[in-house]
């Protein structure tokens, strides 16, 4: 956990706050600093509960805005990093050094469980999900949920080429031609198997409206 200083704000007295919170707060102070918009540092912490549940402390959160370093403490590891907002909720392992460390030496090990069912290697899962073995370790090692890095088709990850998708019943063509029939963003759709969604969840269920400005 990062040591607490204590400071003298011309404004508001004393306050104690990790030296790294008080580098990046623009006025030095969480009180004289201004305030994320929108709710985010809220938005943010429902999320990353959603996600995680006490896996991590945020006691020293120290958000000012999405684009800004957080201050997060790994509980199993007592490792303090500070990851982008984003970086931090889209992996598995929440951008821990220590977990990110584990997380390769097990894509690396000699057998691997997808969707239940176990392969003797991460080559023989990926020759049964149509895609190569390196594709599959780099988006293990980049954090991707285990199920998702393999049953995502590499349209779906970025490939500018047209993979035969199946949702539910249906077949189409292309990655693309799945999104554009459920009327549904592929950025949106990508996400969510990244999330370790079912392809059948990820096109189907309906995005949230946004919420109106109060």
């Amino acid at each position: 956990m990062g040591i607490e200083i204590r400071l003298v704000c011309a404004e508001h007295g004393e306050i104690s706050l990790t030296p790294e919170r008080h580098l990046r707060l623009k006025e030095g102070c969480p009180e004289c600093s201004p305030k994320a918009p929108d709710g985010s540092p809220v938005k943010f912490l429902e999320r990353a509960a959603n996600k995680f549940g006490d896996r991590f402390d945020y006691s020293n959160l120290g958000y000012v805005a999405a684009d800004e370093p957080v201050t997060i403490r790994c509980r199993e590891h007592d490792r303090v990093f500070s990851p982008l907002p984003h970086s931090h909720i889209e992996n598995e392992t929440g951008c821990c050094p220590d977990c990110v460390a584990r997380r390769k030496s097990e894509t690396h090990s000699k057998s691997i469980t997808v969707e239940g069912k176990r392969y003797r290697s991460i080559k023989e899962a990926a020759d049964a999900y149509g895609i190569k073995s390196a594709t599959a370790r780099k988006r293990l090692n980049g954090g991707w949920a285990v199920d998702a890095a393999f049953k995502t088709p590499l349209a779906a990850s970025g490939a500018h080429m047209a993979v035969e998708t199946r949702v539910g019943d249906l077949t189409f063509p292309s990655f693309s031609d799945a999104a554009k029939h459920f009327e549904i963003s592929e950025a949106a759709v990508r996400g969510r198997l990244q999330s370790n969604w079912s392809i059948e969840d990820a096109f189907t269920r309906p995005l949230r409206p946004a919420r109106k400005p109060i």
